[in-house]
């Protein structure tokens, strides 16, 4: 059963898929950036108007949600790997 429950897709996993309408894609998505200490003060309103405006070119220039550049991956172990890509084509990758 635990293994079972290791695999279960968490609501997180669900809004970085797409597999819900965009508002509470969006809703999970931020709920989770702001569980962490570092992001706890995260304005994703301002993200998304601020950030945008830096980039000349799509997708990064027309970005309306967070994930244009960022998504989770899980290792075998299950653990989130939080990734962010870059214009220049560079990715940062981090762990919990």
């Amino acid at each position: 059963m635990a293994f079972l429950s290791g695999c279960a897709t968490t609501e997180v996993d669900k809004a970085f898929r797409g597999d819900m309408d965009s508002f509470k894609e969006a809703m999970v998505i931020v709920d989770y950036c702001q569980s962490c200490h570092v992001h706890r003060t995260f304005n994703p309103s301002t993200h998304l108007v601020q950030k945008p405006a830096q980039y000349e070119k799509p997708p990064f220039s027309d970005a309306s949600d967070c994930k244009t550049c960022h998504e989770i991956k899980r290792n075998i172990w299950r653990d989130v790997i939080k990734v962010t890509h870059f214009p220049d084509g560079s990715i940062v990758e981090s762990s919990n």
